[in-house]
């Protein structure tokens, strides 16, 4: 945690930048090392909260969902997520009260259509033609925006299939 706490990337980012991006970092990787330790229930909870700090976290929710899926039984699945939409619910409620919780799920879908941009001052392979690029940039015959996501289902099922050899 000292080190987490202490690292300058981490303090430029959140105290200088003002970005939330530590804060997503650290629910994150929690979820990420309660998942290794095998403790599901954790790791949903802080899944859940990294969601609701960036909804980036949602992209791997189906990577986590698998692994649970070929670990747990249905009873200990259904535990899990009954948890994890606990948690959400519970810390989301409070910022919906005089509107409905689907209202924060109109926000997730809407904010991806409010940023058509390759890169918003991110450091990323599509920085390196410029910031701010619209998605329908052409990359050869692709649109940039549909360039990345057979790249991240592929990257999905290369760890799941790496996950299960080692599970043997």
């Amino acid at each position: 945690m000292i080190s987490y706490a202490f690292n300058p990337a981490i303090i430029y980012n959140s105290a200088i930048w003002g970005q939330v991006d530590s804060i997503y970092t650290l629910f994150f990787m929690l979820a990420l090392m309660f998942f290794v330790s095998d403790k599901q229930m954790l790791s949903g909870v802080f899944m859940a909260l990294a969601i609701l700090t960036k909804p980036q976290s949602l992209v791997l929710v189906p990577l986590f969902a698998l692994v649970m899926i070929k670990k747990n039984t249905p009873l200990d699945l259904a535990k899990i997520a009954s948890v994890s939409s606990a948690a959400f619910v519970v810390v989301a409620l409070p910022f919906y009260l005089d509107t409905s919780i689907l209202e924060l799920f109109k926000l997730y879908f809407s904010s991806y259509i409010q940023y058509p941009f390759n890169s918003l001052n991110a450091l990323n392979i599509w920085a390196l033609e410029g910031m701010f690029l619209p998605d329908d940039t052409q990359f050869f015959i692709y649109d940039i925006s549909n360039v990345g996501l057979p790249d991240v289902w592929i990257g999905f099922h290369i760890c799941f299939l790496f996950y299960i050899e080692n599970q043997r």
